[in-house]
């Protein structure tokens, strides 16, 4: 005692603290009537904001002990126009509203208070301040846990209903599914306890985690979608493609193929209509034969495009060659027939009349030069087109 008056008294010291412990030591050695000098004094002391508060609390206990309920609530005042206004200060309201006949603006405050938070619901069902108000919070106790008890029943349905929808999507091997899994139970185990904290914390859990795998839910929904209109695309790329194509016979069941995938595609756009986790299950089936199908597809299709490249090339060459060894036999007659005698008369005219000369240029023509230019143009035109 003598160590903290002297703190008290000293300008430089913690004369705040000092004299709030002198308070509680007053208490302590049954010398209650000297409290109130120290709290005073400590509330002309503080300067913080959370001294304010805690003198103002120590005050408002102070009179209430005395039995002077108009002097408590003004203690209390104090702590109520902090901007540090806190659940406790609205608790200890309700407190003083109980020995003045409590209102319905405390009796809201009070449901607030007990609503979510442990420590006010069970205080107030032990606060020995609430004795005559016992059944009103009983009553507030009861109706909070009926509501929470439904509403957890609510989100633990909702999980179990999600968590079915992912399997849609997952198998019950996978890892992240099983991680589901495991947050199921733990949530049936919250609700099974019948706790009233249990139960809130299955609402406020639950609550999250419903929305987290809806969101799963409808980003993978999406997911497959976009992956179906790809498919469709990629299939209705391949119909003009197959319609236009001159060897059929050589791959009949390319085109077989592309009519099952069709056909399968228009199902799946039909069963994700009905948009149930049985139809979607069977609509994943059906892609997956979609997808096998496509990738025979396209192996087919590029061998498709080289065996049409082939046989273009083949017929554009023969075509171009006939046409071209047609020419050259033209010129060879009318060289031959039509120029021999206007030849003679000139020294190289001789040469190119002569037989040999002919025959041989003519082979060179026609088994080198010819073919040579009918590949040169073949190419050109495979090129272009």
């Amino acid at each position: 005692e003598p160590l903290l008056k002297k703190e008290a008294g000293d300008p430089s010291g913690k004369t705040f603290c000092a004299n709030a412990a002198l308070a509680f030591l007053a208490l302590e050695t049954g010398h209650f009537s000297e409290m109130y000098p120290y709290l005073k004094k400590a509330e002309i002391l503080a300067t913080l904001e959370k001294e304010r508060i805690y003198i103002g609390f120590l005050l408002s206990r102070y009179h209430q002990i005395n039995e002077d309920v108009w002097r408590s609530r003004n203690a209390l005042a104090i702590a109520e126009k902090s901007i540090y206004y806190s659940d406790d200060i609205a608790y200890r309201k309700v407190q003083l509203a109980v020995e003045t006949g409590i209102d319905e603006n405390s009796i809201n405050q009070l449901r607030d208070l007990m609503k979510e938070n442990r420590e006010y619901l069970m205080g107030a069902l032990m606060d020995p301040a609430f004795i005559v108000e016992q059944e009103l919070v009983e009553n507030i106790a009861s109706y909070y846990y009926s509501n929470t008890k439904h509403e957890a029943e609510g989100y633990l349905s909702s999980l179990e209903k999600e968590f079915c929808r992912l399997g849609v999507w997952y198998d019950q091997e996978d890892e992240s599914q099983q991680e589901r899994q495991a947050q199921l139970e733990y949530f049936k185990r919250l609700f099974q306890h019948q706790g009233y904290y249990d139960l809130l914390a299955l609402v406020k859990e639950g609550k999250s985690v419903t929305r987290h795998w809806q969101d799963i839910f409808f980003d993978q929904k999406d997911q497959f979608h976009r992956k179906v209109k790809k498919a469709e695309k990629a299939l209705q790329k391949l119909q003009p493609f197959w319609r236009s194509y001159k060897y059929q016979h050589f791959f009949g069941r390319f085109g077989g193929n592309l009519e099952k995938a069709s056909r399968n595609i228009a199902g799946i756009r039909k069963l994700m209509n009905d948009n149930t986790p049985k139809s979607y299950r069977k609509a994943i089936d059906q892609f997956a034969e979609v997808q096998n199908i496509l990738r025979e597809l396209h192996s087919v299709y590029n061998r498709m495009i080289w065996m049409r490249t082939v046989l273009d090339g083949v017929w554009v060459f023969g075509k171009t060659l006939f046409i071209l060894e047609f020419i050259l036999m033209g010129i060879s007659l009318f060289i031959g027939f039509g120029l021999e005698p206007t030849l003679s008369e000139y020294k190289w005219g001789r040469v190119l009349a002569d037989y040999d000369f002919q025959r041989a240029a003519l082979s060179v023509m026609a088994f080198l030069v010819v073919p040579l230019l009918a590949l040169i143009i073949t190419l050109t035109k495979l090129i272009k087109t």
